[in-house]
């Protein structure tokens, strides 16, 4: 419809997007439809106006429908409280899309970790673990904390660039004195190499390392759409400053002990609908020293627990009236 008092065309189509649910033998279960709506301003110049318009027409398999539509987050811009959209390349033959992380772009967060055989203890909680996430929520800052145990000569080794080994195949091992490989850090084990592009420590494989990596500028991005997510690709993160070992106060210098995520995030669009999108991450080590405690040392085998630290920043951009005067959505599709 058409504001007289503001001269804008409000709700117009921007984009419709299709999808057709079929069993695969030739019947069409159910037919889907989302829209994306946008206001529309005349040019104070020429009087007119002119909008672009997308469709999209998507085919889907029951089988693929039963695992669920991918995570959104918004249409188009991300709705505060909901998780920000992330994921890798993949590509197959010369096709390219994003493999997108089911509950977005995942923080490491304390969980039961790993059983020690070094003490035969079950995974104790507030321990860290490649597979205990959760999720960077959009407009939420955040501080995520969880430990890791080593033992003195665990530590030693580590720092020293000794040791070879995941930081979960040591935990899991009868052989305390060989640490874990410090590359790539340990923040970026529990991560997976999710964001890394340094160097490895020998037989340390991540599954991440040296992967394009991106999070979706709005809260509708397509993972088929590649274009729609290069905005924001992640610069990968290099081989950190080489850590020091203190004989005397038996203190691991320079250790990158976690990660801070900073998001710089901006609005779009009329005043009255102003879409939230996210304009650049970055990714940041922290460092500490860590010393290992003088009471622990007479115990054969005794591991001390050692702090990762997650931290999420959302940082607005200065904006003037006018920078937020136009909206260019994404074309997306409600289910693929």
């Amino acid at each position: 419809k058409f504001n007289q008092t503001s001269g804008v065309c409000e709700y117009a189509l921007h984009s419709l997007d299709l999808t057709i649910v079929h069993d695969g033998a030739g019947s069409i279960l159910s037919v889907r439809a989302a829209a994306v709506l946008t206001y529309l301003t005349a040019n104070s110049e020429t009087g007119g106006a002119e909008l672009e318009q997308k469709y999209r027409l998507s085919f889907l398999k029951t089988a693929e429908m039963e695992k669920g539509p991918r995570q959104l987050s918004g249409t188009p811009g991300y709705k505060v409280g909901s998780p920000v959209l992330a994921g890798v390349l993949t590509s197959s033959g010369n096709k390219e899309a994003i493999q997108q992380f089911i509950s977005g772009m995942p923080i490491p967060v304390a969980g039961r970790g790993i059983s020690s055989a070094l003490s035969n203890e079950l995974g104790k909680t507030g321990r860290c673990s490649s597979s205990s996430h959760d999720s960077v929520i959009y407009g939420v800052d955040r501080i995520s904390e969880c430990v890791v145990d080593l033992s003195l000569s665990a530590l030693r080794a580590f720092c020293k660039g000794e040791g070879s080994r995941t930081y979960e195949d040591y935990i899991s091992s009868l052989d305390a004195g060989l640490g874990p490989g410090h590359l790539p850090p340990l923040p970026i084990q529990m991560l997976s190499g999710l964001g890394y592009a340094g160097s490895s420590s020998s037989n340390i494989s991540m599954r991440y390392t040296n992967q394009r990596s991106f999070v979706a500028p709005w809260g509708q991005a397509s993972a088929t759409n590649l274009a729609e997510w290069t905005p924001t690709e992640l610069d990968l993160l290099d081989t950190p400053e080489e850590m020091l070992w203190n004989v005397t106060s038996l203190t691991c210098q320079r250790v990158t002990s976690g990660i801070k995520y900073s998001l710089l995030t901006a609005f779009a669009g009329q005043e009255s609908d102003r879409q939230n999108k996210i304009q650049r991450i970055k990714m940041e080590y922290i460092t500490s020293d860590w010393r290992f405690r003088e009471e622990l040392q007479t115990v054969e085998n005794q591991t001390q627990a050692f702090r990762l630290r997650f931290l999420v920043q959302f940082l607005s951009m200065q904006q003037q009236g006018a920078e937020v005067s136009t909206l260019k959505k994404p074309s997306t599709s409600m289910f693929f």
